[in-house]
Parts: structure tokens; C-alpha cells; sequence
């Protein structure tokens, strides 16, 4: 990898020809998402042990398009319409298809996707 490269990726550039195994290579950041809908380029140890989403070795999070958790409507923010629609949804069986009403994607949308909208409105 040239250093250019190596900087786009986010890399410390060791050398041309230099094998990680010589050079203490640290493990690649990725975009990691949390349910806020923030996005932080981390390891994905960092990620996974704060509670995030890895999305993946060199994402970046303009790529990630992280979503917010209870954003039912994806408009971005928890709003009573999200509230409204898991409501109107309830009872919903959203296996094998997915619906994003089941918040806790536990295959039906019930009481405990209701709190999950509140909670996040709540935040």
C-alpha cells in the first residue's frame, strides 16, 4: 500500500514493503453506530464494548447512514408519529419479513416496541 492509500484508510504508513508482522499494526477503524443515530469511526472492539454497531473494516460514516433506534418513519428523530405508527402496528407479525415497527426486532410488534418509541422519544 503507498502512503497515500494507506492515509485515505486511515493508516499509519509504516514503509513500502513492510508486512504487518513487522510493524505493529493496530486494527482498522470503521464507522460504528449507536442508537442515537451517532456515528464514530472506531475498532470494532471499541465499538462492540461501547455498545455500538460495527458497520465494517475502513466504513466511513458517511457511508453508514446510521439509524436512530425508535425512528419508526425515518425522519430522523423520535416523534409522537413514531409512537403512532408501532400503535397502529400492533400485534403485527413481522417474521419472515421484517417491519420497522418491531422495534426490538423480536418478530411482533407489541408492548415492548411501544416503551422502546417512548424511551427514545423521551431521550
Amino acid at each position: 500500500v503507498n502512503e497515500t492509500l494507506c492515509d485515505d484508510i486511515g493508516g499509519i504508513f509504516q514503509g513500502l514493503f513492510t508486512a504487518c508482522s513487522t510493524s505493529n499494526c493496530e486494527p482498522p477503524n470503521g464507522a460504528c453506530c449507536f442508537d442515537s443515530g451517532e456515528c464514530q469511526s472506531l475498532q470494532q472492539i471499541a465499538c462492540v464494548d461501547g455498545g455500538g454497531t460495527y458497520q465494517g473494516d475502513f466504513t466511513g460514516c458517511a457511508a453508514a447512514e446510521c439509524p436512530m433506534a425508535g425512528d419508526v418513519n425515518g425522519s430522523g428523530a423520535v416523534t409522537v408519529d413514531d409512537i403512532l405508527a408501532v400503535i397502529n402496528a400492533f400485534g403485527a407479525v413481522c417474521v419472515p419479513t421484517p417491519c420497522p415497527e418491531d422495534v426490538n426486532d423480536s418478530g411482533v410488534v407489541n408492548i415492548d416496541d411501544i416503551l422502546a418509541v417512548i424511551n427514545a422519544f423521551a431521550a
